[in-house]
């Protein structure tokens, strides 16, 4: 009985070598693929160049070396994708094959040589619109393939930041001007019990009528109504101190809408709550303090607003100069008491002071 010689197995392929079937293998030198069939070069390509990587599909199953789904498998693309290829060759030849999917017809590709001469000038630090220029194409072009800028980058970034340091500088300035000008305001309080008695002393006039004055002051006799009357030597039998406060809500109901007390006779103090989406109308609120027993005649109503203008202390005790400056410039531009809380234009006087920050 003879012995049984052993078949030799086959030797695996090497790394740079992708075998289609039996007959058909790719294989991969350097930059180029060459397509070997029956161990002899057939077709070969530039790896980069996918127009001739389609033709090379279409060749080896047109050519009934290969089938769809082995050149499918061995080019890593779908089968889908192997038929497609095979129609735009049958319609329209090499030209067809050179728009792969994802790029709009009638739009030119840049090849890799020319993409690797843009790299290569990028590297040198040439602008986007000199590669343009020199390569005769559009800026938006080589925009698109390499990106924005360096400087481009650095602006978008910095934009958002310079928007960012501007907001806050603004409110930050707004703040400490609005704190110290309470503060200022807020000095050598009168309280209601002299101030009544004061009027009464020097013998101030008392005309008929009803005097609404805009304050901040939640205690003690508003400033705004002590300039007044240091001023004018004057003030209405029945005087209402008003200050409106904005809520953390959109919206206030009815019910919780205003707080009034006679802290004096025929001195009243309220105190109007509104939400941050609402607009204070004080001529509808005047009219609601009927039902806490203040009536109030609208026809003989004057509104007196305190109107402050900045200017810098004398001393070393304020703020910093350049501050004072430009919370003095926002505080100028902001927007009007007046606008917002619907005075009649008519019926307004407003009460102007100097206040040193």
């Amino acid at each position: 009985m003879s012995a049984q010689q052993s078949l030799p197995l086959p030797s695996p392929a090497p790394s740079n070598c992708v075998v289609i079937n039996a007959r058909c293998s790719l294989r991969t030198e350097a930059d180029q693929r060459v397509i070997v069939v029956a161990g002899l070069p057939v077709h070969h390509y530039r790896a980069e160049d996918g127009a001739a990587e389609a033709y090379a599909m279409v060749f080896l199953v047109d050519s009934g070396f290969a089938k769809q789904t082995e050149v499918a498998r061995a080019f890593g693309r779908s089968v889908r994708t192997v038929r497609r290829n095979q129609e735009r060759y049958a319609k329209g030849g090499m030209a067809a094959l050179g728009h792969e999917t994802g790029w709009r017809r009638g739009r030119r590709r840049i090849s890799a040589k020319r993409l690797r001469t843009i790299e290569r000038l990028k590297s040198q630090g040439m602008s986007n619109r000199a590669i343009a220029h020199r390569l005769g194409v559009t800026e938006k072009a080589i925009r698109q393939l390499v990106g924005p800028t360096r400087a481009a980058k650095n602006a978008q970034l910095a934009l958002p930041l310079l928007l960012a340091t501007v907001v806050y500088a603004v409110m930050y300035i707004w703040h400490r001007g609005i704190s110290e000008i309470f503060k200022r305001v807020a000095e050598n309080p009168v309280p209601i019990e002299t101030f009544m008695a004061m009027l009464t002393k020097d013998r101030i006039l008392r005309p008929p009528g009803t005097a609404v004055f805009l304050t901040r002051s939640l205690k003690d006799t508003p400033p705004v109504i002590a300039w007044y009357v240091e001023h004018s030597r004057a003030l209405q039998e029945r005087v209402v101190a008003i200050t409106v406060e904005s809520t953390s809500t959109p919206r206030v109901t009815e019910r919780d809408r205003f707080s009034i007390v006679e802290v004096a006779p025929g001195f009243w103090r309220a105190v109007a709550h509104y939400g941050f989406m609402e607009r204070p109308n004080v001529s509808r609120l005047l009219r609601e303090f009927s039902t806490k027993g203040c009536a109030i005649d609208l026809s003989e109503i004057t509104y007196y607003v305190g109107f402050e203008t900045i200017v810098t202390r004398e001393d070393t005790g304020g703020l910093p100069r350049w501050l004072v400056v430009l919370f003095a410039a926002i505080y100028r531009n902001a927007a009007h008491v007046t606008d917002d809380y619907k005075f009649p234009r008519d019926r307004v006087l407003e009460i102007g002071r100097q206040v040193a920050i």
